[in-house]
């Protein structure tokens, strides 16, 4: 049987629900992003997996003094993985993540981080470094957009 590429696409797109019938879902764990403090840097880290398979670490160190970090669409460990955090206009942030499937087929999820998630602290053990920083939980789930 010849299959277009389109009916390739369904066929794959189809196969990231499990067996069960439910959606795939990308797990993060160890998430964290902020502010350094007393520096022009910032971080942004996570490891992510799609389904329990493939786990693979993200980071990033974008210029920012004192706010919460925007990085851009950035690789993985394993390339073809990538993520982004993007600080919305109700300042709360949109985590994004990509995991390249097949060629040229993407497994995309976005999570939005709510604002009372991103706070400005002072350090221990320096009071005079407030920075913005992610306060929220290091581990989470989130589905795969269709």
């Amino acid at each position: 049987m010849k299959l277009s590429g389109a009916s390739l696409v369904s066929i794959l797109v189809a196969g990231l629900a499990n067996a069960q019938g439910s959606a795939s879902q990308f797990s993060v764990t160890g998430f964290s992003a902020g502010a350094t403090p007393h520096s022009s840097v910032g971080h942004a880290g996570l490891s992510v997996s799609l389904d329990g398979k493939g786990e693979t670490k993200c980071s990033a160190s974008p210029q920012t003094y004192q706010k919460f970090p925007n990085v851009p669409k950035t690789p993985c460990a394993d390339p073809a993985t990538s993520f982004s955090l993007t600080r919305t206009a109700d300042s709360g942030a949109d985590l994004e993540i990509w995991r390249e499937i097949s060629p040229g087929v993407f497994a995309h999820g976005k999570r939005t981080i709510p604002e009372s998630d991103i706070v400005l602290g002072n350090q221990k053990p320096n009071p005079n470094g407030a920075i913005e920083s992610y306060v929220g939980p290091g581990s989470f789930t989130f589905p795969v957009e269709k």
